[in-house]
């Protein structure tokens, strides 16, 4: 809820961080902070380093359990720019993971869907 967007990256940037360099890095953890981060994808000024956190999450966790959670969150969010985004991060995390990680069916039905 900062509204100061240099305060946001540099909090976005510690949460990435800690998601790249610690040894483990709970599910519980990405469930809190997913929501946010989701939302600041939708920002210009924030977006890189929300992307790269996601993108940290899925190293941490699996791309799979990411894409489950953002499947709800992009449907139910007001915001469009949320879904544009986070579907333009999906495709470059499927590229970057592959499709391996993924339950395809949910990806199909969240895409025909939306």
């Amino acid at each position: 809820s900062e509204k100061n967007v240099q305060v946001q990256q540099q909090v976005i940037d510690v949460i990435n961080h800690i998601a790249s360099t610690a040894s483990k890095f709970p599910k519980k953890c990405v469930v809190l902070c997913l929501l946010g981060i989701s939302e600041r994808v939708a920002d210009i000024k924030t977006r890189a380093y929300a992307m790269r956190c996601l993108t940290n999450f899925s190293e941490a966790v699996g791309p799979g359990f990411i894409f489950e959670r953002l499947y709800k969150i992009m449907k139910e969010h007001k915001n469009p720019k949320v879904l544009s985004e986070g579907i333009l991060w999906m495709v470059s995390a499927v590229d970057d993971f592959g499709v391996s990680h993924l339950k395809i069916k949910d990806l199909i039905d969240f895409c025909k869907d939306t």
